[in-house]
């Protein structure tokens, strides 16, 4: 499928945000579908980015794309789930990333935190309950030698959002990290010109996560001084757009051609 002037982009939906978010920035694909949007417009010249949602969650029908070569990419959202456990739905897409990273290498795959740890975990790498506890607000990701390299970026760091506790544990065969943090050594990771993942939130707002924050912790999910923390850092600007605009950069191909590794 050659890109022209629309970008079809297929949303694995894994999760609906809470009541609070969706009622002030929308779902999941209202949230992406803007991020991308964005961004494909920042570009010169700009790109129109489309999308479709499949709600591959626990509580939809589990519809997955029949035709993958339809669409430019697939994108896995992320999901409160733990994508470690051993479910009916989670071990579905985990099977789906399988076969089609298989039989439609042209497709490309970006995955967004759970959809991070689903595709590592579909690579045979595992995940895990983070023993350091939470990654939650802006966070400081260094960039690997690869991660500067592919972003294009004469810079050591990215900021992103987080909103995670699980973590992949290491980096499966055939992937390069992108970058780490003193709690997560796999921040994001690339394989070859097929996949582009990571463990942040580029389609979430500062507003957005302190609603999250301050729910999980009314709930007794998070601790409170894990919050207090977290509504320090959204004070600050980040790089959501600017990475943003390097997902849609890696699905059309623009992105350094990684071959040395």
């Amino acid at each position: 499928m050659t890109v022209g002037s629309t970008l079809r982009i297929a949303l694995l939906i894994t999760d609906s945000p809470i009541a609070e978010v969706v009622k002030r920035h929308g779902d999941y694909q209202c949230m992406f579908t803007r991020c991308l949007q964005l961004a494909g417009q920042s570009l010169y010249p700009p790109v129109h980015v489309e999308t479709e949602a499949f709600d591959v969650g626990p509580e939809g029908p589990g519809n997955y794309p029949e035709d993958p070569s339809a669409y430019h990419a697939l994108l896995i959202t992320g999901s409160k789930a733990s994508s470690y456990e051993n479910i009916p739905w989670i071990n579905r897409l985990v099977s789906y990333v399988q076969a089609t990273t298989t039989h439609y290498p042209q497709t490309k795959w970006l995955g967004i935190c759970f959809g991070h740890q689903i595709i590592a975990r579909a690579f045979g790498t595992p995940v895990k309950a983070n023993s350091l506890g939470w990654e939650l607000g802006n966070y400081d990701i260094r960039l690997s030698e690869l991660g500067r390299e592919l972003l294009g970026q004469n810079r050591s760091t990215m900021k992103l959002l987080q909103l995670h506790r699980d973590i992949v544990t290491g980096c499966p065969e055939g992937f390069s990290v992108l970058g780490s943090t003193s709690m997560c050594s796999n921040h994001g990771m690339v394989k070859g010109n097929q996949i582009l993942t990571i463990q942040g939130h580029p389609e979430y707002t500062n507003d957005a996560i302190a609603m999250v924050a301050k729910v999980r912790e009314e709930a007794g999910i998070i601790p409170p001084k894990v919050v207090a923390k977290c509504l320090e850092t959204i004070t600050d600007n980040n790089d959501s757009l600017w990475f943003s605009t390097k997902m849609v950069e890696f699905v059309l191909g623009r992105l350094p051609k990684l071959l040395n590794y």
